[in-house]
């Protein structure tokens, strides 16, 4: 069993060298730090022993675990975009709070985050952010590059912030707003836009890298 943070291909790979010797090859993906939040750590299992090995663990040992799916990578696949989230909001809170500490007023915006969860379901709050994303990103851009400017004269780098900047500013590129003719009803539907129009700016971009730059024409291979 690998239970390594690493990307799916490594997985596959490993996979690949271990499987003719015999061996039953099981992936692993922990989830969360261990030891910290109090929980039992999570394990997502996966491979055409995945099954076996969750329930020799669960009952042998006792260990958290929970089998994903037979195909290896998966699991990996869950932990790397889970990481999406948790280390982009673990990135984005110190820089939100280095800003704050550097304007003096880090503990009213401290608050006024840890209020807003307290008081709204992370669900709805989120669901809500996608949501209005859709025809609220080009306002929403314009703000974001005040709000970075606002960081550089305090003298932090706006790391997470102009990444946020650029992600907006694509969404304006991409025309999302036209996707809609009223603000949509749920996160599904802006998701599935969203990634309609980025399959369609990426191959676009092929057919350019494939066109000769002086007739227009496509490269003959």
């Amino acid at each position: 069993m690998d239970l390594n943070a690493t990307e799916p291909s490594v997985k596959i790979e490993i996979e690949r060298i271990v499987s003719p010797t015999g061996a039953a090859f099981v992936e692993g993906a922990v989830l969360g730090a261990v030891g910290v939040t109090g929980a039992k750590t999570e394990i997502l299992l996966g491979g055409a022993h995945g099954r076996r090995a969750a329930r020799e663990l669960a009952g042998e040992f006792g260990l958290n675990v929970r089998f994903y799916s037979e195909e290896i990578g998966r699991a990996s696949t869950f932990k790397m975009l889970r990481s999406v989230f948790s280390k982009g909001m673990e990135a984005l809170l110190l820089e939100f709070l280095a800003a704050g500490e550097r304007a003096g007023i880090r503990e009213d915006l401290w608050r006024e985050v840890t209020e807003l969860f307290s008081a709204n379901a992370f669900e709805k709050v989120a669901a809500n952010w996608v949501v209005s994303h859709a025809t609220a990103h080009e306002r929403r851009y314009h703000e974001m590059v005040q709000v970075t400017g606002v960081l550089r004269a305090l003298g932090v780098e706006p790391v997470m912030t102009g990444a946020t900047e650029a992600l907006f500013r694509r969404s304006v590129d991409l025309r999302l707003k036209e996707a809609f003719a009223a603000r949509p009803g749920t996160v599904d539907e802006v998701v599935t836009a969203l990634e309609e129009r980025l399959r369609a700016a990426r191959k676009a971009a092929t057919r350019r890298k494939t066109r000769n730059p002086k007739t227009g024409k496509a490269k003959k291979r």
